[in-house]
């Protein structure tokens, strides 16, 4: 099934589970995961994203984001932290 993310500006883009995947890498490593364990996390993480996708064609990116920061909660909340908030740090 084609998954298309609503951007805020109303454009969209298909759903990229990689782009994500990676995204999840990245921010278990800025919370202090080392490398096997950050790729471990966020395979899991896509996973659940992807079961919660189920049913879904079109999904805002703030809804995604939230939701994948919650299911990213169960594994490292430091990590969901970061990620959730990753655009208001400084």
């Amino acid at each position: 099934m084609n998954r298309i993310v609503v951007k805020k500006d109303n454009s969209n883009q298909p759903f990229d589970a990689k782009k994500l995947q990676s995204s999840l890498v990245k921010s278990c490593l800025s919370a202090g995961k080392f490398e096997g364990e950050a790729r471990q996390i966020a395979k899991a993480v896509v996973h659940d994203v992807n079961d919660w996708l189920t049913n879904k064609t079109e999904i805002p990116t703030t809804e995604l984001r939230l939701k994948t920061a919650q299911l990213l909660e169960r594994y490292c909340q430091d990590s969901a932290y970061l990620y959730k908030n990753y655009k208001k740090i400084i």
